[in-house]
């Protein structure tokens, strides 16, 4: 019976985790360094948290850059990445930039 009770919580769980898909905006982001930044106008900070998954630090990006490209970003610059274990999950912090490549 406990096994029954650990299976079917594992199956919610599962059932709650949901992949992140790059946007099409996003999809033509450039991440760049600090050196190239400099050549870019700023557009707006960018934060994303992404809590569960096998991929926390990966998706919490797609979803930074999900929401650059929404805004009409061409490049993202990383100021930071925060992950933390339990429920505090993994933050992307940045700026989206346009870019003169």
């Amino acid at each position: 019976m406990k096994w029954i009770l650990t299976a079917a919580s594992l199956l919610v769980l599962a059932g709650c985790t949901k992949a992140i898909i790059a946007s099409p905006e996003s999809q033509n982001i450039k991440v760049v360094t600090a050196a190239q930044k400099k050549r870019c106008d700023f557009v707006k900070t960018v934060s994303a948290t992404q809590f569960i998954g096998p991929d926390k630090k990966g998706d919490a990006l797609k979803m930074a850059l999900n929401e650059a490209g929404g805004m009409g970003a061409n490049a993202f610059y990383v100021i930071s990445t925060t992950e933390e274990g339990g429920v505090k999950g993994t933050t992307v912090l940045g700026e989206a930039l346009r870019c003169k490549f």
